[in-house]
This record gives C-alpha cells, sequence and structure tokens, in this order.
C-alpha cells in the first residue's frame, strides 16, 4: 500500500529552574539528560536517575499542522 508521510516540527520550552525546584537538584549537578513523550530522564553525576514528567507543564506546544516540514511517499 502507498502512503504519504508528513513530518511536522513542535518547540516546547522548559524552565531549568521549575526543574530543580520540582526535583530538589542543582543542574549543575547533573550529567545527562533526555526527554521522550514529555518525560526528563536525568542522569546526575553521583549516578541517580531520575524522572520528571512535564507533559502537564501548562506551556502550550503547539504544532502547525497547516505546514509539514518534511513530506515523502512510501510503500507499506
Amino acid at each position: 500500500m502507498k502512503k504519504i508521510c508528513c513530518v511536522f516540527h513542535a518547540v516546547a520550552d522548559f524552565n531549568i529552574e521549575d526543574i530543580e525546584t520540582a526535583l530538589n537538584i542543582k543542574w549543575e549537578d547533573v550529567s545527562d539528560y533526555h526527554v521522550k513523550w514529555m518525560v526528563f530522564y536525568i542522569t546526575m553525576k553521583d549516578g541517580r536517575s531520575l524522572q520528571h514528567d512535564v507533559s502537564d507543564y501548562g506551556e502550550d506546544v503547539n504544532i502547525d499542522f497547516k505546514r509539514p516540514t518534511d513530506t515523502y511517499e512510501y510503500e507499506d
């Protein structure tokens, strides 16, 4: 089956001070982090692993569904 895929770009900003307060940490003690499905996965320099859900952060994540950043066809 032939399909068309449209890729859209979204941006979300997060306040580091809010994350520090919520997790009772200092950002300078963070060694690594990544975000997946609006959850911050944080590795501290002391080896601890923390998670912080930001899905209800209060910021609007606006996706412009009118203009995809990429469009391509593929076979399924």
